[in-house]
């Protein structure tokens, strides 16, 4: 028997083209009186420090031709980092920001939910062509747009992949479907270059051809070889995604991942957790506690059943011909979607949030838009039975008010790094990240303060240690952590000298753990050379510098260090080729010129010191200690009253200058002078 297809819209969709104006504003709005909060919201330290308050490549257009050419993220992003390019120029051109700040945080919070409205609106339409009655579809939509599973994507300043590709998938499905077999039509080419805008934002919405398959299949289509080959390109487009995905995810550096039996285990608990959550979501954190990834006969049974009886339920619900089509599209369609679009954040590809948690609430973006409508159908079947009517308007919308006041509430924790990492450790307290995170942030802090409450500073401080201590114990393979907590202790040690030492020698250990888990780690291993220089082990770093790559070598305080290491261990030829280097690196700095007169005098090279200090002066007259270098060649070619003289200067511009008093004192120790100050 052959079914008919259907060519005409849904009675739905008949009538004035802006009878869903008002209705669709209604969700825009909604999304803002849910997340209203986030208007106020700072950015948080994590991962929006890297992606927009230090992103270089959001300063000029050089930066936009790299993020659409470059390699030098592993995450290719690029209408991501183009929507956040154009927030920072045109803040710029309005004078909304200066040009060496972020893009404002409360404008990018407002686009997030001006996005997270749009792609509602978006969804909402794609249900009601797919056969739901219109007051359903947007009641669904409704309840997508406010529930708390969707704060992490909406308020978290990064998640702008998260609303972007949404949206764009959202308009893929609704053109597609527009298009119906016309594959030559312009909805169809429009459905392409917005699949392709969604993964151009977010390469995780991949599978969304299995979703379009579907609907082949389930607006009574034969799933025909025309069918296929519709869906065709957008599974080209999609592989071709997921290949730039796995090499980028295979680049970066992902550890503690469970074998591959282990994650379908963890896979099958994540399709459940979500559920539970979306039906109950108490007990919500951006960060989740990490599972026992071992397996066990336990943990394989809600695995077990869920793919069996999946199947079982699609195989059933596919034979079946007695309920209306509209709400065996409806049912059918959100289950299988939620399955196919949250497959990649299942593990059992790894990836590399899977080292912090393998669920969280920001892969439920699209996924739960499935159960959602489930929920919503199954509301509205239980009405029709019991036969109420006015009164299922008042629950319904007593649930979006519930929901909505719960991510009103769960936007609030969103305000800034250190309300974040206190709401995570309240439901996460063994989260390394989340004490990672708020160590740093004091430590931010405390260097705020350190010029006006010195003292204050350094207890602080010395809370940001034992934050960052605290989170070396929860993973100290963790070389990252590691890191972090050693360059707080080398600041420290610089504002508390009298707790220095042990500072220095407890950071040096953190950074030779660190580079043993990680020997390719550079930024660990030039730290621990600047460190060991301040602590007089020259050797050392010395060894450490000459381990770091080529691109190092290119750095003026890399070479200048590197020198001044070579001079300390008595290496002055060495030591002068990278003063030299070091010049041309950098010729109007005026500690390359002060490097190469130092050495120049450790050589006995008076003549081309004598150059090297006259050029430092001319570069700026008031530096002291070209002064000081001067008159140490002038008293080694005996002219000891030029010397004085020179020394005399130095001690004018700077009278603490200690060198340039005991070198005074050598000079001319029968005439001294009240000008030299105590060593």
């Amino acid at each position: 028997m052959t079914t008919t297809r259907r060519t005409s819209e849904p009675a739905s969709l008949r009538g004035t083209k802006l009878t869903w104006l008002w209705p669709g504003l209604a969700l825009i709005a909604l999304a803002y009186v849910a997340f209203f909060p986030a208007l106020g919201n700072q950015y948080v330290n994590y991962d929006d420090g890297t992606y927009i308050i230090v992103n270089p490549l959001l300063d000029d257009v050089s930066g936009l031709v790299e993020i659409w050419t470059g390699t030098k993220s592993q995450m290719y992003y690029p209408l991501v980092f183009t929507s956040f390019w154009l927030e920072k120029q045109v803040g710029e051109t309005l004078g909304i920001i200066s040009t060496d700040q972020p893009p404002d945080p409360h404008i990018n919070h407002a686009i997030n939910i001006l996005l997270h409205g749009i792609a509602a609106v978006l969804l909402w339409r794609c249900l009601v062509r797919l056969g739901m009655r219109s007051g359903l579809a947007w009641f669904a939509t409704a309840i997508w747009v406010v529930h708390p599973l969707q704060v992490e994507s909406v308020v978290w300043a990064v998640e702008r992949k998260n609303t972007l590709a949404g949206l764009f998938s959202f308009a893929a499905v609704l053109t597609y479907l527009r298009a119906g077999t016309r594959m030559r039509s312009g909805a169809y080419v429009w459905s392409i270059l917005f699949f392709v805008c969604a993964l151009l934002s977010k390469t995780g919405f991949l599978l969304l051809w299995v979703t379009l398959l579907l609907l082949e299949w389930l607006q009574r289509r034969p799933l025909r070889a025309d069918a296929v080959v519709r869906a065709l390109p957008f599974f080209a487009i999609g592989l071709m995604f997921a290949l730039l995905t796995v090499a980028g995810e295979h680049q970066a550096i992902i550890r503690d991942i469970p074998p591959f039996v282990s994650r379908m285990v963890i896979g099958g608990l994540a399709v459940w957790f979500y559920l539970g959550k979306l039906l109950w979501p108490a007990g919500m954190a951006a960060i989740y506690p990490r599972w026992d990834p071992s397996v066990t006969p336990l943990t394989l049974l809600p695995l077990a059943l869920a793919c069996v009886g999946g199947v079982l339920w699609v195989v059933y619900a596919a034979r079946k011909r007695t309920y209306d089509s509209a709400v065996r599209a409806t049912v059918l369609i959100a289950a299988a979607h939620y399955v196919a679009t949250l497959a990649p954040a299942l593990g059992l590809v790894p990836f590399g949030y899977m080292e912090l948690s393998f669920v969280a609430n920001h892969f439920l973006y699209v996924p739960i838009v499935g159960p959602i409508v489930l929920l919503a159908v199954g509301l509205d079947a239980l009405r029709r039975r019991i036969g109420v009517g006015r009164a299922a308007i008042g629950g319904a919308a007593a649930l979006i008010v519930l929901l909505g006041g719960h991510s009103f509430a769960r936007s609030l924790a969103w305000k800034n790094t250190i309300t974040l990492a206190e709401d995570i450790l309240r439901i996460n307290p063994n989260c390394a990240r989340a004490h990672l995170v708020y160590g740093l942030e004091i430590e931010e802090q405390a260097r705020q303060i350190e010029e006006t409450q010195p003292d204050a500073a350094i207890e602080l401080r010395r809370e940001a240690v034992e934050r960052l201590r605290l989170a070396v114990q929860l993973r100290p393979n963790d070389f990252r952590t590691r890191f972090g907590l050693a360059g707080i202790l080398d600041k420290a040690a610089r504002r508390d000298r009298a707790s220095a030492d042990r500072y220095w020698t407890e950071a040096v250990e953190h950074l030779r753990a660190a580079l043993r888990t990680q020997p390719g780690f550079h930024d660990a291993r030039w730290l621990l050379a600047r460190i060991l220089v301040k602590v007089g082990d020259y050797e050392a770093a010395a060894e450490q510098m000459e381990l770091l790559p080529a691109s190092y070598h290119r750095k003026p305080e890399v070479i200048d260090t590197w020198a001044r290491c070579y001079s300390q261990l008595g290496r002055y030829d060495e030591a002068f080729e990278k003063a030299r280097i070091n010049l041309q690196l950098a010729p109007q700095a005026e500690r390359s010129h002060e490097l190469v007169a130092s050495v120049l005098i450790r050589l006995k090279r008076y003549d081309e010191a004598f150059e090297a200090c006259n050029d430092l002066l001319a570069l700026n007259p008031r530096w002291a200690r070209a002064y000081l270098l001067r008159g140490q060649c002038h008293l080694a070619i005996g002219d000891a009253q030029a010397a004085d003289q020179d020394f005399q200067r130095a001690l004018t511009l700077d009278p603490r200058y200690a060198p340039a008093v005991d070198q005074l004192r050598r000079s001319d120790t029968s005439q001294p002078t009240s000008q030299s100050p105590s060593p």
